[in-house]
């Protein structure tokens, strides 16, 4: 700072026998300016003290003083040159001029008609209220569980009726013995990360994420009545129609209605084939998809990993069946449940894996926040609105039509 603090005053001194203002010198007989407050003289305009010391504070930064009056002269020098030379009669310049006068008024008036103050506190609290979970968060909890799954809702066992009603004991039954199983698996495995306990969910629900033993036995029945059939489209039609009633008697089978909907699919396309018999690439084509179908593992057992959700329903947050929330809540991180967890989706095992300290930011905390934002919302329409009460008297006429017609030209 003293290195650059002496220089300034010295050449301050030395040239303190200029005058006062940034301005051209009259050439008829006006009155001189004050001979101290000028620091350099270029032509008929002066640089002053004054101008001298506001430019040097704004862009002189790592120049010496005698450097940066030399480069304040130059410009000066330059824009005599444009003045002779009419420049500021150019058009570019007058755009320029056009759109700085018009930031200027921009900001000389529509700045101070509308300001971040013009924010009314008001709206600042209804907007702290509508959004709170942006600024409070809930202490939450993250977990991996394994679900055995239950096909029927609660709400829906009532209304089950026929084989469906008659299976429901049964099935019941053997979502609790599966979960019980690895309920009494866990204590033996002993997982203490999620990991570990990934991997041993994983292992477990393979045991029982298989294809439908029914429907693989339904499935050889059926190419073989195939073969026999194909020679002829009505014949092989009415036993697919045969075969596909039979799907209807394996209750809770998740594979069967998509192989239902494909053998339906596929009747209705040869119902109007014009031949008598089906193509046998279409045939085969059919049978390979299908057989993929009846191959595909029934998932009865789901394992995955889910996100921070807190203990009860809070918007802005993942919200969780609150059984499942609260079960998971009363564990510690690396903990798994000891005991059986029931929602409308079946029986769940739960490994909480870490937790999210809860936080909240008061509206004192946020209110600056929260007026920048709305402040940069509404200065499109607050701006609009300045037009029209500020400048009335201008009433524009535009030709849009006009617009499209050169673009079609």
């Amino acid at each position: 700072m003293i290195r650059w603090f002496v220089p300034i005053g010295l050449c301050l001194a030395l040239l303190s026998s200029c005058g006062s203002n940034h301005s051209t010198e009259s050439s008829s007989g006006g009155k001189e300016q004050n001979a101290k407050s000028i620091v350099a003289r270029v032509g008929s305009s002066v640089i002053t003290k004054q101008e001298f010391v506001k430019e040097y504070t704004k862009a002189g930064q790592g120049q010496s003083p005698a450097q940066f009056l030399k480069k304040l002269i130059n410009e000066r020098k330059l824009w005599l040159a444009a003045q002779e030379q009419k420049l500021n009669q150019a058009k570019v310049v007058k755009q320029t001029v056009r759109k700085a006068m018009v930031r200027q008024l921009l900001k000389t008036d529509f700045e101070k008609w509308y300001s971040p103050n013009s924010v009314d506190l008001l709206q600042i609290r209804h907007y702290y209220k509508d959004y709170y979970h942006k600024y409070y968060r809930p202490l939450m909890a993250r977990a991996a569980h394994l679900l055995v799954r239950n096909p029927v809702r609660p709400e829906h066992v009532g209304s089950l009726k026929g084989i469906y009603k008659a299976a429901y004991p049964a099935l019941e039954s053997e979502i609790k013995q599966i979960a019980n199983e690895f309920k009494a698996l866990l204590p033996k495995k002993d997982p203490k990360t999620q990991a570990q306990f990934l991997k041993i969910a994983r292992e477990f629900a393979s045991k029982y994420n298989v294809p439908n033993p029914q429907l693989q036995t339904w499935f050889k029945g059926f190419s073989a009545a195939t073969e026999q059939n194909k020679t002829n489209k009505t014949s092989l039609l009415n036993a697919w129609s045969e075969w596909g009633k039979k799907l209807n008697t394996f209750a809770f089978c998740g594979s069967c209605a998509k192989v239902a909907k494909l053998m339906r699919s596929n009747m209705m396309q040869w119902h109007r084939l014009p031949t008598t018999t089906i193509p046998e690439p279409m045939l085969q084509e059919s049978l390979t998809k299908l057989k993929t179908l009846v191959n595909d593992p029934e998932v009865r057992i789901k394992v995955e990993t889910l996100p921070f959700f807190p203990a009860k329903q809070v918007p802005g947050y993942p919200a969780m069946v609150n059984a499942f929330a609260k079960a998971t809540h009363e564990l510690k991180d690396g903990e798994y449940s000891k005991e059986l967890c029931t929602t409308k989706f079946g029986i769940h095992l739960i490994f909480r894996t870490a937790t999210q300290k809860s936080f909240e930011r008061s509206f004192v905390q946020v209110s600056p926040e929260i007026r920048s934002y709305l402040f940069k919302k509404n200065r499109p329409k607050k701006y609009k609105q300045w037009l029209q009460l500020k400048f009335q008297k201008y009433k524009p006429v535009g030709y849009f039509k006009r617009l499209k017609e050169k673009r079609r030209k």
